[in-house]
């Protein structure tokens, strides 16, 4: 409110720069005449706030029709004013709660004037109150019930304002009604922008690396996105379908016809489904979550995780770098895998045939069971189908086709002591690494032995440490129920090549 190019006068209590004066139409309030004759009043700057200024442009109407017909909005200047006679109360209130806060106070709307001009062009010419009104307006009231006391008649007052030029009384409650509604809209937007903020949702936490790895398991929003391109590219050009049933192929072709539009981006449906793997939260639950059906988030689920199992695969099965092995593993000459298999619970069956198969004697429980292989740089670049938990580690080994196939003569295999597959690697020309045995014939096993199964055991360990990992997906933890036996060898295949997103296991 300040000026630097005049210097600034008082003028009823206001400090402001010379010639101020209202630019409310129909408002003849300025510096001058308040100087002239002595009322107190205030000029008050347009608000710099955007959204503010636009409430008061709206309200004064000062909107112009140029010659051609066309509306030009009014813009405020450096030294627009509006004088307090148009607030409630006769002064601007800083709380956004007050009905002062807003101009509400103005002169009869251009739509009256224009119908006053009217009727004066047609002869009917509403004339300004005479003196002698003027002065009926200050005569005290001979029946007024306190003597002494100046009155005004109504019937005098409302005739007065209606043949003035401004309509304070008449628009003072309507205008008061108006601007607490609006005060109480402006606070529901806000309450609605800080209530999305706080949602569940891929733009509120992708810049936040602790949540974004909480509810996802990747590191950061970087490594998610780097995720989503590659899928992108994959299926850029035969497009996606979303999964139902039987009659979508399972083999990781995607079929051409797209379908309706999505409710969601491509981001936003990987989104959903690792917020799905990381949490284990039922289908109801995301569905509340993201506003939409459990059926679709079910079709969602099911689609993406066909998806990346075959693409996962493509990208890191059986795939190794020679010039990229761990410190760990460096002494190992030409190791290819290092293996190890994890058990899941799963619903027990009615079916005894079924029970037989699932029921794990090391568990005592209803298990299902996978082999996992660990790369040299620590990446898991293996990954079985799902066996009954009765199956022994050996038998998954050598009926894993795609491992056994991958692997090549001189190449080396580290295991636990129960992989007995040394015998059948060796018809491969593979060598097998694995803790010795004692043995029944002798007590204990050799100071040089066990020096080897402890250096063997120490870097065995992290593909225990792999598998710790991949049950970090809170979906694996729970009871596998029997209506996802068909796609709960996908969703463990995902989880464990989703651990190569991560940050590594040993740190450099």
């Amino acid at each position: 409110m300040d000026s630097k190019s005049r210097s600034p006068r008082i003028c009823g209590g206001y400090k402001g720069p010379v010639g101020a004066y209202c630019c409310v139409p129909g408002c003849t309030n300025s510096q001058g005449y308040c100087k002239r004759i002595g009322t107190p009043l205030s000029f008050y700057s347009f608000p710099k706030e955007e959204k503010l200024q636009k409430i008061w442009l709206e309200r004064i109407r000062r909107d112009e029709v140029d010659e051609n017909g066309k509306i030009r909005p009014f813009q405020p200047k450096k030294y627009s004013r509006v004088c307090s006679v148009h607030f409630i109360g006769g002064s601007r209130s800083r709380n956004p709660q007050s009905a002062a806060y807003y101009p509400s106070i103005f002169p009869r709307n251009s739509t009256q004037k224009r119908q006053t001009k009217r009727s004066q062009a047609a002869g009917d010419i509403t004339r300004t109150p005479s003196k002698a009104v003027k002065r009926k307006l200050h005569v005290t009231n001979s029946n007024t019930d306190t003597p002494g006391r100046p009155q005004v008649k109504r019937t005098v007052m409302a005739s007065y304002w209606q043949s003035t030029d401004h309509d304070y009384e008449k628009s003072r409650t309507v205008h008061t009604e108006s601007s607490v509604q609006e005060n109480k809209i402006f606070e529901l937007e806000k309450e609605n922008e800080m209530l999305k903020s706080k949602q569940l949702r891929l733009e509120n936490i992708k810049d936040n690396d602790e949540k974004f790895q909480f509810y996802t398991n990747l590191p950061n929003y970087g490594v998610f996105s780097s995720l989503c391109t590659y899928l992108k590219s994959r299926t850029k050009n035969s497009g996606i379908n979303y999964w139902r049933g039987q009659s979508t192929s399972t083999s990781g072709e995607i079929d051409c016809n797209r379908g309706p539009d999505r409710k969601f981006t491509l981001e936003e449906e990987i989104f959903i489904v690792l917020v799905k793997l990381k949490t284990g939260n039922f289908n109801e639950d995301l569905a509340q979550t993201f506003h939409t059906s459990p059926a679709h988030i079910s079709r969602l689920i099911s689609t993406w995780i066909n998806v990346m199992n075959t693409e996962l695969k493509l990208l890191f099965e059986m795939q190794s770098s020679e010039n990229e092995i761990s410190e760990c593993y460096s002494s190992f000459n030409n190791l290819k895998i290092v293996i190890d298999c994890t058990e899941l619970m799963v619903q027990r069956s009615s079916n005894l045939d079924s029970r037989k198969k699932t029921f794990s004697n090391y568990k005592h429980h209803d298990t299902v069971k996978f082999l996992v292989g660990l790369s040299p740089n620590l990446a898991v670049n293996f990954v079985s189908k799902a066996w009954g938990g009765r199956t022994t580690d050996k038998h998954i080994t050598l009926e894993s086709d795609s491992l056994i196939n991958g692997l090549a003569s001189g190449e080396t295999v580290m295991a636990d002591r129960g992989f007995n597959i040394g015998h059948d690697l060796k018809k491969k020309g593979v060598k097998l690494i694995i803790p010795d045995f004692k043995g029944r014939d002798r007590p204990q096993i050799s100071k040089q032995e066990a020096s080897r199964s402890e250096y063997v055991s120490k870097a065995r360990i992290h593909v225990e440490r792999i598998i710790q990992r991949i049950k970090t997906f809170y979906h694996l933890e729970r009871v596998i129920r029997l209506n996802m036996q068909d796609i709960v060898e996908q969703i463990f295949t995902v989880c464990a090549y989703l651990t190569n997103f991560q940050l590594p296991i040993i740190r450099s």
